[in-house]
């Protein structure tokens, strides 16, 4: 529990200098990973499941948040997504889960709240801002989870490169937009950290054959830029629209 505080705490720590300059560069998306312990995943799911649901039946009578949940296929881990219009928004965020704490009942914040904490091991917050110029949604694929497949790749760049690696994402960008491309991938940029500049590139698809083959059409770094890079990491994950707080 107290880690969980710990990164919460930290991450308004952190944004409140920010809070001011708003997402002039594009919106604020909160991210939230959960690591669940061993051998709990149909506990964790279930009991998840029944949270989202009365958390989002609780923020439909006092605001139009969403959260777009993925399961991660190689580590035991759940990732939420929060799109926030800036950093003030991550404040009404946690107000509204405190809200929603308080407004549950003493058997609801043990079988769902007290639960969940005792079956994950810990989670993660972080703040990201969207990059929608780096970005390329076909038209009709707004909704994060029309496509269930993800590939999600994290470059850590060293400082100072974040220019030419945007740049080389917005040409691609441009490139998918001018041909009409079925490809589509989304771009977050890390906003606070001390593992910065880092960037996660997802590239979603309808399922694996399709993310296949998407993918063999897809550098977002070429072999000759790598030398821009600290380290990077890759990962595969699954919509799940059953954990996730949506307008469907």
């Amino acid at each position: 529990m107290m880690l969980r505080v710990f990164c919460v705490w930290m991450v308004m720590a952190l944004a409140s200098p920010l809070m001011a300059q708003g997402g002039d560069d594009g919106e604020i998306w909160l991210v939230q990973q959960q690591f669940v312990k061993f051998g709990k995943k149909e506990l964790y799911e279930s009991t998840k499941k029944a949270y989202m649901q009365s958390f989002g039946s609780f923020l439909k009578k006092k605001s139009n948040l969403l959260t777009y949940a993925f399961e991660d296929l190689n580590s035991p881990q759940y990732i939420y997504l929060t799109p926030l219009k800036n950093y003030a928004g991550v404040d009404d965020y946690l107000a509204q889960k405190r809200a929603h704490f308080v407004a549950l009942s003493v058997q609801d914040k043990e079988m769902m709240v007290d639960l969940l904490q005792s079956i994950t091991n810990f989670e993660i917050f972080s703040i990201h801002q969207y990059k929608l110029q780096c970005s390329y949604v076909p038209k009709g694929d707004a909704d994060l989870l029309s496509r269930s497949r993800v590939h999600y790749e994290i470059f850590a760049l060293i400082p100072g490169t974040e220019e030419y690696f945007e740049g080389r994402l917005k040409q691609m960008s441009e490139q998918a937009r001018q041909a009409k491309s079925q490809q589509c991938w989304r771009v977050w940029k890390a906003a606070l950290g001390s593992d910065v500049p880092k960037y996660i590139v997802a590239t979603f698809a309808k399922d694996e054959a399709a993310m296949k083959q998407m993918m063999e059409n897809l550098e977002f770094i070429q072999p000759k830029d790598r030398e821009i890079l600290r380290k990077q990491s890759h990962s595969t994950a699954i919509a799940r629209s059953d954990l996730s707080i949506s307008d469907r």
